[in-house]
């Protein structure tokens, strides 16, 4: 599946969509990398990159760890 993923204004937006020819830059990886990718783990096999890969290294880096005791719902 191809996702389009932007960041504008803190706020982390993807969708299902085919790939911009326009993207700085284009990752494939499976989903379970891209889970470790996203928590952390970013010298692990498994990511390619197309384009500027800088581009993929900013993103990284304003992203948050979650805080697993952060409540969805409430009582």
């Amino acid at each position: 599946q191809t996702y389009r993923v932007t960041l504008r204004n803190g706020v982390l937006i993807y969708r299902q969509a085919n790939a911009d020819p326009d993207a700085a830059a284009s990752v494939t990886v499976g989903k379970m990398r891209l889970l470790t990718l996203m928590a952390g783990d970013r010298s692990s096999p498994g990511v390619q990159v197309s384009g500027d890969a800088e581009q993929l290294a900013a993103l990284l880096g304003v992203l948050q760890t979650g805080d697993p005791s952060f409540d969805i719902i409430t009582p």
